[in-house]
Formats: structure tokens, C-alpha cells, sequence
């Protein structure tokens, strides 16, 4: 049923002759057989369709330009030189080196944790429209299509937990700067953290 039916007709002369006398007889005898061509159209045309329809199996197949960002070129870096940034104008607005680390701290703690782990769906709907596949999960949920352990989530990851390494350090851990920047790096990590993908603990943002 997959290939294409060709039937040839070949007429085969033969020629027979007994005797100088004898009138010459001419045997036409037909032959017929059917060949078989596989349909390359067709063939081509089916994995074309698998491909596509492969492609956007689910959510992970749909692009998603609201967290292409991550993988960008030059992010990781431009992200380490905004909070570098933040810390030397922090420095000159506060003396005490652990208020300006603390500010810090709980900034990033409270912007990242709105951003990638509050917000839902896709901004500006209109023009990356993805048909509704992302409206119920966050940013973070998004990242890699929600891959796991890939090099964008460790990064994203690594970095608050350095911070607040470094905060405590720069705090001399004091009991006030301690319960602080804890209370403000618990959430966001707990929220990076592979088994709460896509969980809603007692339904909070649901």
C-alpha cells in the first residue's frame, strides 16, 4: 500500500525458421510484470509532519521568549556586573559595610523572588504568544522549558546562595543581620530547589 504500482508491457519477438522454404513464423509473446517504486513523497512528506508534530508536543516544544534571556549571550556576566554595581553605589550610600551588604542581600532576595517565582504566564501576551501554555507557571518553572540541574538554573542558583555566604561574612554574623538575610534567602532557594517545580505550598499563588 506504500508504493506506487508501474506495469510495463514488453513484447518479446521471436523468430523461427526450419527450412529456406518454409515461411517464417513470428511468435509475438507479451509479458507483463509490475515494479515497485517506494513513495519518497509520501515517506518525506509523513516524517515531515512527525518533526512538526514533535516539535510542539507539549509545553516544552512551544519557544518561549519570556526566559530565552537566561541563555543569552553575555547574561551571566551582565548580571554579575549589575549586582557588583549595586554593591559600590550600597558602599557609598551606607558606611557600615554590613548594612550595605544586608541591602543588597534582601533586595536581590525580594526582586528575584518576585520575578522569577511570583509572576505567572507571559508579559505582553500579544506579541510572544505561546496559545496559553505558560499561564500557570512561573518564570523559574519556565527556565529550559523545565529542565532541571541544566547550567542556567545552577548559575541562577549559585549566585544568591554566594551572596548570602558573603553577607553573613562581611556581618561578622550578628544575630539581627543574621535572622535578616536568612529570612529573605530561605524562600528563594527553597523555590530553586527541583522538587518544588510547579508546587504551591497550601495553594499560596495557586
Amino acid at each position: 500500500p506504500n508504493h506506487d504500482t508501474t506495469t510495463h508491457l514488453v513484447t518479446l519477438t521471436t523468430t523461427t525458421a526450419t527450412t529456406t522454404t518454409t515461411p517464417v513464423k513470428v511468435h509475438h509473446i507479451q509479458v507483463s510484470f509490475v515494479q515497485h517504486l517506494p513513495r519518497t513523497h509520501h515517506t518525506s512528506n509523513t516524517m515531515h509532519r512527525s518533526a512538526l508534530s514533535s516539535s510542539v508536543d507539549g509545553d516544552e516544544g512551544l519557544p518561549n521568549r519570556n526566559t530565552e534571556w537566561v541563555n543569552g549571550r553575555g547574561t551571566w556576566v551582565a548580571y554579575l556586573v549589575i549586582l557588583s554595581t549595586l554593591r559600590v553605589i550600597l558602599g557609598l550610600l551606607f558606611d557600615d559595610a554590613s548594612q550595605a551588604w544586608t541591602v543588597l542581600n534582601v533586595g536581590h532576595a525580594v526582586v528575584t523572588f518576585f520575578l522569577f517565582h511570583w509572576i505567572k504566564g507571559v508579559p505582553f501576551s500579544g506579541i510572544w504568544s505561546a496559545q496559553g501554555a505558560w499561564d500557570d507557571l512561573t518564570m523559574w518553572e519556565q527556565v529550559d522549558m523545565g529542565r532541571q540541574y541544566t547550567p542556567s538554573r545552577k548559575f541562577f542558583t549559585i549566585v544568591p546562595i554566594l551572596l548570602y555566604l558573603i553577607t553573613l561574612h562581611y556581618t561578622n554574623y550578628e544575630v539581627s543581620y543574621f535572622v535578616v538575610n536568612t529570612a529573605a534567602f530561605i524562600p528563594i532557594l527553597v523555590a530553586k530547589l527541583a522538587p518544588m517545580h510547579k508546587v504551591r505550598i497550601f495553594g499560596i499563588n495557586k
